[in-house]
């Protein structure tokens, strides 16, 4: 995704998603302040080794 241009839409979130490879996903729904440490950690373990992490945060 770091090559594209940033999505601004939801369509456009989504058709960018659909053309990234994706090896690992995490979702972290119903996230709240109480829930840093497991996000930074969850950050940490998804950036080990090679590749990039792209982090997507939705407010709804």
């Amino acid at each position: 995704m770091l090559d594209k241009v940033y999505p601004r839409t939801k369509n456009d979130l989504v058709r960018a998603i659909q053309k990234t490879r994706i090896n690992k996903i995490e979702v972290i729904d119903g996230y709240t302040s109480a829930d840093e440490r497991d996000l930074i950690k969850t950050a940490k373990n998804m950036s080990a080794g090679s590749g990039d992490v792209t982090i997507i945060i939705i407010k709804s």
